[in-house]
């Protein structure tokens, strides 16, 4: 049996549900019009586009596994159990094919959310499972889909954000076309919050919020469209006052979760 320095990098989704188009139902997401302004230090200033995201994101978890507690050590029972499982996890899921936001929360709970928290625990030898706050944190009247947590009692690293797979599809070409522009030599988007946000900025303002304005800042984001996600990440600027202001750096994770 290997150690999961060699077992977690390499776990990959065999196959996904189908995609079920939803007849008459225009893809769009939610507003953001908080009732409450957030404070300008807790508002995304730029987005940009980073290509290299998510790899290094991957090399960053292999020199983490070198480190790690438990990163020379075979699975745990369970965790190994939930491995195995994934391909019949995946062909069971009560709806048999992704179509609305429910679906896709149920692809990340059933398949996804239960083996990142057993990996996350026997890498890091925890006492408790990673945990995710659902549903109930409110930040500036918005409600994040989750925030995720690598044990009980720390701090989100985290937000989780869902969609279905076709709002994902018409949102996150918008999000991209805002990272990747360029003018004056630089690329991305500055950002200034107005009073009531649409589509592809409703998403990035509701995720770069709640990613900034926790007391420990939220370094990661994920937008979950069902066999599609994007990648996103915090970095910070001086502006010319010396005040340190947030943005967002994105990309898309891998077109499709198998690859």
């Amino acid at each position: 049996m290997g150690t999961l320095q060699e077992i977690i990098p390499q776990v990959s989704i065999p196959h996904v549900p189908d995609l079920r188009p939803l007849p008459f139902t225009p893809p769009f997401a939610a507003r953001y019009a908080p009732f409450t302004a957030p404070a300008r230090q807790h508002v995304p200033y730029w987005i940009l586009h980073d290509p290299s995201l998510a790899d290094l994101m991957m090399e960053r978890l292999r020199v983490y596994l070198t480190t790690a507690p438990g990163g020379n050590l075979p699975p745990s029972l369970r965790f190994q159990q939930y491995l195995d499982y994934l391909p019949e996890d995946l062909l069971t899921t009560f709806t048999g094919a992704l179509s609305t936001e429910e679906t896709t929360n149920e692809l990340w709970d059933r398949c996804f959310w239960p083996r990142i928290r057993y990996a996350v625990k026997d890498v890091d030898q925890n006492d408790t499972l990673a945990v995710g706050l659902l549903k109930f944190w409110t930040l500036y009247s918005e409600t994040p889909n989750a925030l995720f947590s690598p044990a009980s009692g720390t701090s989100p690293r985290l937000h989780y954000e869902a969609k279905s797979w076709s709002v994902f599809n018409a949102l996150a070409p918008q999000i991209l076309a805002l990272a990747q522009h360029v003018e004056d030599e630089q690329v991305g988007t500055y950002l200034e919050l107005r009073i009531n946000e649409e589509d592809a900025r409703s998403v990035i303002f509701k995720m770069g919020v709640s990613m900034i304005s926790e007391e420990n800042l939220i370094p990661y984001g994920i937008l979950f469209g069902g066999h599609r996600f994007m990648l996103f990440s915090l970095f910070s600027s001086a502006d010319a006052l010396g005040e340190i202001r947030y943005g967002l750096a994105c990309t898309f994770g891998y077109n499709r979760l198998h690859r």
